[in-house]
């Protein structure tokens, strides 16, 4: 049996199509609460998509008290 010998260099990368995925959880009294999960070609990116993300969840569902942040 002969001898495989694998040269050279072999990189995974992975791409997202989505760049955000949000688990949203409605709790017994009303409130909501939410997993973010972002995708960017930086820290800073995936940040400034999480911050404003969160801005426009806590805008629609409230942050933690059922009524809406104003």
């Amino acid at each position: 049996m002969a001898d495989i010998a694998v040269g050279g260099k072999t990189q995974l990368e992975v791409t997202h199509a989505d760049k955000v995925k949000i688990e949203l959880a409605k709790g017994q009294k009303g409130s909501y609460g939410w997993t973010v999960t972002t995708y960017g070609k930086s820290i800073a990116d995936a940040i400034e998509t999480l911050k404003a993300t969160d801005l426009a969840l806590k805008s629609e569902f409230g942050n933690g008290s059922g009524v809406p942040a104003e």
